[in-house]
């Protein structure tokens, strides 16, 4: 049962000299049945100009359904903008954690109004072999946050809570689960998903009407 909100100061969390970056990673394990966990996120920001210009063309993006587009798949400037400070964030946490990405990565990003009254349930976006990154930017300050459930941490210490203002980017392995409380007002956010070349590949064989194979391109 949770008590106090000290997930980011747990002793499960990772020292870091990046104010950034959270990690949270099990013990190494001395028995055969000990639990391995590392859940790296990285917290960031998008220029609120962008933000503010993506939400009041809100009204005049005919977008449906969540599955059913990429907002990438676009040459729109602010689209391209977008995606550019996501890479450059991405690889940011990449150089964090020593990892060195592929030049080939893919993207498909969708917006998300959870509306006044609303809850968005717990979810994750993927759990398979070929798991990899999502993240988000809320578009506007919000008295609501996104919650992300830290395994085994969270039941104990509380859900990691990043700030619910505007421009607020989030990055986190996408097998990471989260919600978002009832919200009194509408709140909008930007979602994405990054998948590789072998994740696309399996896809675009034996699921080819799957929304992932509207991906582009990072």
């Amino acid at each position: 049962m949770q008590g106090e909100n000290v997930i980011e100061t747990c002793p499960g969390r990772q020292p870091s000299n990046n104010e950034k970056l959270y990690r949270w990673s099990s013990w190494q394990p001395k028995t055969p049945f000990a639990p391995t966990w590392d859940c790296p996120m990285y917290s960031d920001t998008v220029d609120t100009a962008i933000c503010n210009t993506i939400l009041t063309g809100l009204q005049n993006i005919k977008v449906g359904h969540w599955t059913t587009y990429n907002i990438f798949l676009t040459d729109h400037p602010l689209a391209l903008q977008l995606k550019e400070r996501i890479k450059e964030s991405m690889y940011e946490f990449g150089n964090e954690l020593k990892i060195t990405f592929s030049d080939q990565l893919w993207i498909r990003g969708w917006m998300h109004c959870t509306k006044s009254g609303e809850k968005l349930p717990i979810h994750s976006h993927s759990m398979h072999e070929n798991t990899f990154l999502s993240g988000n930017i809320l578009l506007h300050d919000s008295d609501v946050r996104t919650e992300y459930l830290i395994p085994h941490y969270s039941t104990y210490c509380g859900n990691f809570k990043p700030e619910a203002k505007c421009g607020t980017m989030t990055w986190f392995p996408s097998w990471v689960e989260h919600f978002v409380p009832y919200c009194e007002e509408n709140r909008y956010s930007l979602a994405w998903d990054i998948y590789t070349n072998e994740a696309m590949e399996y896809m675009s064989e034996n699921y080819p009407e799957d929304s992932m194979n509207l991906s582009c391109l990072l």
